[in-house]
């Protein structure tokens, strides 16, 4: 692989052409995303907006290989994910792909050090609990490996969530409404930290959000409108 290509790929991490989707029921064809396409550049923050029913969160479900789109081709770090079996989509995932949620999806009979190391023994990763440790200590809950979920606060919860979603060091991060219940106050700090750790950790982030103000503090505000993209 010569030079340029190399630094093609490296640029644009992400890569949608043309991406449809839709649902049909007895009586009509439900447009859900209307031939989408978008380049994100490796290391990017950039933010998804726009009214409810537009679109977003079908967009993060087809990027984390969720949804498959109807029509279109979309490429993960030069990785074209709608021509894979669901087995190999699932590995792919696991490497390379962390997901953040408005609600947590913290598994409440698990230790927050136990639901941070999780993502690392589905990987056969060695050392799960010491990595765990570690990246639970970056996010400030070190006093705090040995709760479960139900005796965390909302920030606390999104923290470890966070520090799961960051714990194998995924190239791509989607989060989804990251911030959707927490204050204003813990709404800030999850927006630091999940941009703190991503600057670390280079990873390119691509987040849903209502939040003006979190959108206009990423790279690039991309908004969503009736299934396109308008801005």
């Amino acid at each position: 692989m010569n030079n340029t290509n190399v630094k093609t790929i490296t640029q644009n991490f992400l890569s949608l052409k043309d991406i449809c989707l839709h649902f049909s029921t007895e009586t009509k064809k439900l447009q859900i995303l209307k031939n989408i396409s978008l380049t994100v550049k490796n290391g990017e923050i950039v933010s998804i907006v726009g009214p409810s029913g537009a679109g977003k969160t079908s967009l993060l479900m087809l990027l984390a290989g969720l949804e498959a789109p109807n029509s279109g081709h979309i490429f993960i770090n030069a990785t074209d994910i709608t021509t894979m079996s669901e087995d190999k989509l699932t590995a792919f995932r696991q490497k390379n792909i962390g997901i953040v949620f408005q609600n947590f999806h913290l598994i409440p009979t698990m230790t927050a050090i136990e639901n941070i190391a999780l993502p690392l023994q589905f990987m056969h990763i060695a050392k799960s609990h010491q990595k765990a440790a570690d990246i639970l200590d970056m996010v400030g809950l070190s006093d705090r490996a040995k709760h479960y979920p139900s005796q965390l606060s909302g920030g606390e919860q999104q923290r470890v969530a966070i520090a799961r979603a960051f714990v194998a060091s995924p190239p791509l991060l989607l989060a989804d409404e990251p911030t959707g219940n927490l204050d204003i106050k813990n709404s800030q700090k999850i927006i630091d930290l999940m941009f703190n750790l991503a600057k670390l950790k280079n990873t390119t982030v691509i987040m849903v959000t209502h939040n003006q103000d979190i959108a206009q503090n990423c790279d690039r505000v991309i908004k969503i409108v009736d299934g396109k993209i308008v801005k």
